[in-house]
């Protein structure tokens, strides 16, 4: 079971890392947007520009979200999978922690 777990952990960890990745990138996206918006000089462009900013701001943001989702999800699987291969090993594995997760 151990090397079911630490393929489990470094794959968790390389997820998270991916999704802060993600996120950091959205902000910076957003703020080069979105200060490009505010050095127009017309309103209207400006409120367009803007609500763009946003919009491409969130559809990132919920991209990351179901991306890191996925992912979880295929590793808490995929971990599963791989201790129902050891001999008694669904009973000592820490499966039903995976919930722990779900709450970040």
């Amino acid at each position: 079971i151990s090397a079911a777990i630490r393929t489990r952990e470094s794959t968790l960890a390389t997820v998270v890392a991916t999704r802060s990745a993600s996120e950091a990138a959205a902000y910076a996206a957003r703020g080069v947007a979105l200060q490009s918006a505010y050095a127009g000089t017309d309103t209207a462009t400006i409120k367009a520009s803007v609500k763009k900013a946003w919009d491409a701001f969130s559809t990132a943001q919920k991209n990351t979200k179901k991306t890191y989702q996925r992912g979880r999800e295929n590793t808490w699987n995929a971990f599963k999978t791989a201790v129902k291969a050891c001999k008694g090993g669904e009973s000592v594995s820490d499966s039903r922690n995976a919930a722990v997760e779900q709450q970040l």
